[in-house]
């Protein structure tokens, strides 16, 4: 009768476990496809991100900056013919039903060629405060806030940065950037749970090498480790219970 007990209790956690885990994956895309020419503020063609928020600042008869799709991927660009140079425009949204949690992670590809003025993106926790920052400018591609060397990461023309944030707990979460299938930064364990980002470009030269285009983001759920607890639980109590029936 003990043991009948014992393993129906592994098997209440190990389910308790599992049901937790499965109402925390809130699966997510989106890329420029969806959108035509409609990439507008409060637009949202996507599935598990809010609305996007778009936005310009300093533009005049010199300065411009705007937001667009080109073949099938969100651009944004903020560019003068001459200086001073004073453009800026931003892309924001959340992702629905809160923060990531545990086992969760955000994806998203960055297109960049030039390196002039800057451009990148942010990545939010709680009421939009930036955690983490990746930036191109200043002729380098800075992650985290540092530069990383020309020997890891030198310059190439119209690169694509892959960046992935992993929820490690409810309160942590870690970054891996990558490109062209090589990893070229992973951050430590970062404080915060991640609910949002925002992407920016701003007081870049003119021409469209200049530009900032993303594609690609998802939002996606992995076992995580209370889910793999649970199964283990749940594996165990099905070979006790086989064993006790056998032995009945």
């Amino acid at each position: 009768m003990k043991k009948l007990i014992f393993i129906q209790s592994l098997v209440a956690l190990s389910f308790a476990l599992l049901s937790c885990n499965a109402t925390a994956a809130t699966l997510g895309t989106d890329n420029g496809g969806n959108y035509g020419s409609d990439w507008i503020s409060s637009s949202n063609f996507g599935t598990g991100f809010g609305n996007w928020g778009l936005w310009t600042i300093g533009t005049d008869a010199n300065n411009f900056a705007g937001h667009f799709i080109s073949s099938g991927q969100f651009g944004m660009y903020a560019n003068a013919n001459s200086a001073p140079r004073t453009s800026e425009a931003y892309a924001q949204r959340l992702f629905d039903g809160g923060a990531l949690t545990a086992g969760q992670s955000f994806l998203i590809d960055l297109g960049v060629d030039f390196r002039t003025g800057f451009k990148g993106i942010d990545l939010f926790s709680g009421a939009y405060q930036n955690v983490w920052n990746f930036n191109v400018g200043d002729n380098k591609y800075s992650p985290g806030g540092a530069a990383l060397s020309d020997l890891v990461a030198p310059y190439a023309a119209n690169s694509v940065f892959s960046i992935r944030a992993n929820q490690l707990t409810s309160s942590t979460f870690e970054v891996l950037v990558s490109r062209g299938g090589s990893n070229l930064y992973t951050s430590t364990a970062i404080d915060g749970a991640l609910n949002g980002f925002k992407l920016y470009i701003g007081q870049t030269e003119s021409g469209e090498a200049n530009n900032l285009l993303a594609n690609n983001l998802q939002i996606i759920p992995e076992p995580s480790t209370p889910l793999l607890m649970g199964l283990g639980l749940a594996g165990l109590a099905v070979l006790r219970l086989r064993r006790v029936r056998k032995n009945g």
